[in-house]
């Protein structure tokens, strides 16, 4: 199966610029991408992410978290934190015009920025929960996923010219990052939650070169 393409530093600035010229609905899907590129969620985590799982009562974002089993795609919690400035200045915005347009907001807007703790973070135009797609495997077991989640991703990407990148290009972007900033392939997996090791190996052993990044050094 071929690999999920890589996402770099210019190809990610132009994506959210081109998302928040083209879309209908800029604000949320430049938050939906920087939660693709800056998080390792899988697209039915990041349709179950509650308000509640980025935020504290107070409103400020959490630190050192656990991931709720029930939130993990795999139900083994792993951690997960919010302190990436970049990815915050996103949510910020989002959960401003979430409440200006009174999607899921609660009657106490001094708990959760006026937001309802159980509603999910990403929602549709309408403000409703994105839907999820529930599936019988030939062994009976049940496994969910996110399809219109997915197309939205997979469009705004299409539409900045990133021919044949997914919604898994997100986590092989991530992991490939903290590989190149040094760290360790064992806390890189752990953050993925990846059941095998080799999982998260196979995405690290094809991080792509820079050579731009690469030339630059020879001067």
């Amino acid at each position: 199966m071929a690999k999920a393409i890589y996402i770099d530093s210019v190809k990610r600035k132009n994506l959210l610029a081109v998302t928040g010229a083209c879309s209908l609905n800029p604000t949320r899907d430049q938050a939906l991408l920087a939660l693709v590129l800056g998080t390792p969620l899988k697209v039915t985590e990041l349709s179950r992410l509650l308000v509640s799982d980025v935020l504290s009562a107070k409103g400020e974002y959490l630190k050192g978290q656990t991931m709720r089993p029930e939130l993990a795609y795999n139900g083994k919690a792993r951690p997960i934190s919010w302190e990436s400035k970049r990815l915050i200045g996103y949510l910020d915005a989002l959960f401003a015009d979430r409440l200006a347009k009174r999607h899921q907001v609660t009657t106490n807007p001094a708990a959760y920025r006026g937001l309802d703790p159980a509603s999910p973070v990403i929602l549709t135009d309408a403000g409703d929960p994105f839907p999820l797609d529930r599936r019988t495997t030939k062994k009976g077991t049940i496994s969910y996923t996110c399809s219109s989640l997915t197309r939205l991703i997979s469009k705004r990407m299409r539409e900045a010219g990133i021919e044949g990148a997914t919604a898994e290009s997100g986590r092989r972007t991530f992991a490939c990052n903290l590989q190149r900033l040094g760290f360790s392939v064992a806390v890189i997996h752990r953050l993925l939650g990846n059941a095998n090791l080799k999982t998260t190996r196979r995405l690290l052993d094809s991080d792509p070169d820079d050579l731009g990044a690469i030339a630059a050094k020879a001067f």
